[in-house]
């Protein structure tokens, strides 16, 4: 069986197309797990903690709040992570589990 430069192409795009969207996934997937900090589970801590989200409330000004004078990206990192967040948004009267360290 011969293929055109034309079946050619098409064979390859389809060849290439799964094996680049697993590479992005895969990606993406790294770029969310932060730095050596956040992924060591013992860094993370258990839930110390918990508040409730006020009227006004971020996650940023919460865990400014919590741990003043440390890094507030790694606090909110570390808050996401030990209540399974996938995003910053919060709402009023949603308790968040804050880490005890």
């Amino acid at each position: 069986m011969r293929l055109t430069r034309r079946g050619r192409v098409v064979v390859i795009c389809l060849l290439a197309v799964p094996l680049l969207v697993a590479l992005w996934l895969t990606a993406t997937e790294r770029a969310g797990a932060g730095g050596p900090e956040l992924s060591d589970p013992s860094r993370q801590g258990r839930p110390g903690k918990t508040v409730v989200v006020g009227d006004g409330d971020s996650l940023w000004s919460i865990a400014q709040r919590e741990r003043p004078g440390g890094d507030t990206r790694l606090v909110v990192r570390r808050i996401m992570d030990l209540n399974n967040m996938s995003t910053t948004i919060v709402r009023p009267g949603q308790r968040l589990h804050l880490p005890a360290d």
